[in-house]
């Protein structure tokens, strides 16, 4: 009895230190990435964020690299300093989100492709992000008075060469260019080609969405309202822009605020 007595005196300690460093080891908390987007759109000139959110990151550096066509990485970033040689890249942390963002400005169509976030560790892990430069622009107004020129320039870019058309659409449909009031002119400056649709005289039939779409398949749209002369625009109480229907041309209403100054002015003058 006294030999067992002994043996539970020197392997008991053991025992409880032994559980004590298993809850201890339960509780740990490990290094992991939160939920995130890993899609990213831009167009070229935007700014691109990269978000990438870790949490119990603790002495572990954050890597970001990018991947290229042969399957190798440019480091770009590790911690807080930048590798790459270019100034449009930059790294900041959100210490409230736990955000480690990588930022590149001024985005051009060839940062398209894949980032990684990584964790430094010896069981490396990473998160990967597909930045979508697009290729397709498009300007233009949005609001134009019945009558006069609607004016519209689409660009689409490729690599190693121009997309080789582009199309033009309305509300889903294909427009005719051979309509006597759109004339469609197109031309090819290195990477980019340039469309410009002109529609002369516009109706109120001319007003939906146009979109341009490239043989790359990538597309941009604009939504066109025509305006009769005696549409206004105004804002409701959300700040939402409405239309109102006036009844009164523009000369009318310089008309009208043109007796309510006058109707003032003898006011103050007889009430002096």
């Amino acid at each position: 009895m006294k030999i067992y007595f002994v043996i539970l005196l020197i392997y008991a300690p053991i025992a409880l230190s032994s559980s004590l460093k298993g809850e201890r080891y339960s509780r740990r908390k490990f290094t992991e990435f939160m939920n995130m987007d890993p899609n990213v759109t831009v167009s070229p000139g935007d700014r691109a964020i990269l978000r990438c959110k870790v949490a119990y990151l603790g002495t572990k550096k954050i890597q970001w690299t990018r991947e290229k066509p042969d399957g190798s990485a440019d480091m770009l970033t590790v911690g807080k300093f930048v590798f790459f040689p270019d100034d449009r890249y930059s790294i900041d942390y959100n210490y409230r989100t736990n955000e480690w963002q990588l930022i590149i400005t001024d985005v051009r169509p060839e940062d398209d492709g894949i980032y990684k976030c990584g964790i430094s560790s010896r069981h490396s892990k990473s998160f990967s992000f597909r930045l979508r430069v697009r290729t397709v622009s498009i300007y233009g107004h949005e609001f134009y008075e019945v009558g006069s020129s609607i004016r519209i320039v689409c660009n689409a870019t490729g690599r190693p060469h121009a997309p080789d058309d582009i199309l033009w659409l309305k509300n889903g449909r294909a427009i005719d260019e051979k309509s006597s009031r759109i004339l469609i002119t197109k031309r090819v400056e290195k990477l980019v080609i340039i469309s410009v649709m002109a529609i002369e005289e516009a109706e109120k039939g001319d007003q939906g969405e146009y979109k341009c779409v490239s043989t790359n398949q990538d597309s941009a749209e604009i939504k066109l309202v025509i305006l009769n002369a005696q549409t206004r625009m105004r804002k409701d109480s959300n700040g939402q822009q409405r239309y109102k229907e006036l009844g009164y041309n523009s000369t009318e209403g310089v008309a009208r605020a043109s007796r309510k100054i006058i109707l003032s002015l003898l006011l103050f003058a007889l009430g002096r």
